[in-house]
C-alpha cells in the first residue's frame, strides 16, 4: 500500500508540474485589426433581475463596432430583462424549456458567424468582444476557450471558492495547450455557427439540460474542429459564485455529472488523475499525522509545491492574491469535498441540472 501511495503521488506531483511547463504563460491582448467580424452575444436567462442589468451596461460599453445582443427569457417571472442597452438587442421569450433549448433558439436567431456566449450574472470587461473577435481571427478556430475569475461572495468564502476554481482553471489551460483540451464553460466562450450547427443534434441527444458547452467542446474535438485557449487579460470574465454551500455542491455534481456523453478520453483520465492524486493525498496526511508513515511529509511537500505553483500562477494571471491559509485549507478538505460530489453520481443520483 506504501509503495503504491508513493507511486500515486510522485506521479501526481509530476503530472502537475509537466501542467504548469504549459500553464505559466499568459497570452497578450491583440492588437485589434481593421474589419473585426461581427459577433452576436448569446445569454440565456431565467429570473436573473437583479444581474442582467449590469451585464447590459458593460455590453453597452464594448469597444467593438459590430455587436448584437440575443438575450433569451426562458420563462423567468421576476421582471428580468435585457432593455436595450445595444442599438441591436433582441429579446427571445420562452417558456422554461431548459438553457440548451434556450441556447439553440438563440442561434436559430443569430446571423452572424461568431457567437460569444457568456451568463446574464457575468461582468465583462469593454475590451471583451473585440479581444474575443481578434482571438478567433488570429488563431482561426471554431471555438475559443476563455477564463473566468469568481466574485460575488465575502471575502473568506470567496478566497476558498477562487482557490479551487483556479485549479480547474489551470487544468483548463494547460490541457488545452499540451492538445488535449478537456473543458470549457458557457459563461465566456466563443464559437462559430457552423459548428454550433453542425453539433446540434448530438447536443440535444445529451441527458440533461446543461452541458451545452462542454459537449460543444467534445463533438468538436471529435470531428476535427479547430479549438484554441486564450487567457489574455481583456478576456477575463467574473461570474457570481454559488451563494452557498449546498449551491456549490450541486454546481460540482452538475459538471461531474456531464461526464457520461464524452467521446474523447482526456477529461475522464484527468478526473481519474486528479481524484487519485487527492485520495492518495489524504492517505499520506492522516497517516502522517499519526505517525504511522514518517515519510509521508516528503510527498506531501512534493505535491504542495507542485500544486502551489499552478494555483498561485492561475490566481496571478486572474488579478487574484493567493491565499496560503485557502490553499492549505483544501489540501484538508479535498477528500471530503471529493466525496460529497461523487459519490452521489457513483449511485446513480442525477444532477440537478441549472436551467
Amino acid at each position: 500500500m506504501v509503495a503504491v501511495v508513493a507511486v500515486c503521488l510522485v506521479g501526481y506531483a509530476l503530472w502537475v508540474l509537466l501542467l504548469y511547463g504549459y500553464q505559466q504563460r499568459q497570452d497578450p491582448d491583440l492588437p485589434i485589426p481593421a474589419g473585426l467580424p461581427p459577433l452576436t452575444v448569446l445569454t440565456a436567462f431565467r429570473n436573473e433581475a437583479a444581474h442582467l442589468p449590469h451585464l447590459a451596461l458593460d455590453l453597452a460599453r464594448q469597444t467593438h463596432p459590430s455587436l448584437r445582443w440575443i438575450a433569451i427569457d426562458d420563462g423567468s417571472t421576476d421582471g428580468a430583462t435585457p432593455g436595450q442597452s445595444l442599438p441591436d438587442t433582441q429579446l427571445l421569450v420562452l417558456g422554461g424549456v431548459g438553457k440548451r433549448q434556450a441556447i439553440a433558439a438563440g442561434v436559430a436567431a443569430c446571423q452572424t458567424d461568431y457567437i460569444l456566449q457568456t451568463d446574464a450574472d457575468c461582468r465583462v470587461g469593454e475590451a471583451w468582444a473585440s479581444q474575443a473577435a481578434a482571438q478567433a481571427t488570429a488563431t482561426g478556430a471554431d471555438l475559443v476557450i476563455m477564463p473566468l475569475r469568481f466574485t460575488g461572495l465575502p471575502s473568506a468564502a470567496l478566497a476558498l471558492v477562487n482557490v479551487e476554481f483556479a485549479s480547474v482553471m489551470a487544468v483548463t489551460c494547460g490541457m488545452a495547450r499540451a492538445g488535449h483540451p478537456v473543458m470549457c464553460n458557457g459563461a465566456n466562450l466563443l464559437y462559430t455557427r457552423r459548428l454550433w450547427l453542425a453539433a446540434s443534434r448530438h447536443l440535444q441527444s445529451q441527458p440533461g439540460q446543461g452541458g451545452d458547452d462542454m459537449y460543444l467542446l467534445d463533438y468538436a474535438l471529435a470531428h476535427g474542429y479547430r479549438v484554441a485557449y486564450a487567457d489574455a487579460p481583456a478576456l477575463w470574465v467574473e461570474t457570481a459564485a454559488p451563494q452557498s454551500l449546498g449551491a456549490f455542491l450541486r454546481q460540482r455534481r452538475r459538471w461531474a455529472g456531464k461526464g457520461v456523453g464524452y467521446a474523447s478520453p482526456y477529461p475522464k483520465l484527468v478526473a481519474l488523475g486528479s481524484v487519485v492524486g487527492q485520495l492518495a493525498f489524504g492517505w499520506c496526511l492522516w497517516g502522517g499525522l499519526l505517525g504511522l508513515q514518517p515519510f509521508a511529509y516528503g510527498l506531501m511537500a512534493a505535491k504542495l509545491a507542485a500544486e502551489g505553483l499552478l494555483i498561485g500562477r492561475q490566481m496571478q494571471k486572474a488579478g487574484l492574491r493567493f491565499p496560503l491559509w485557502a490553499f492549505m485549507a483544501w489540501q484538508v478538505l479535498y477528500v471530503p469535498y471529493l466525496i460529497a460530489v461523487l459519490l452521489p453520481t457513483f449511485a446513480g443520483r442525477k444532477p440537478v441540472w441549472k436551467t
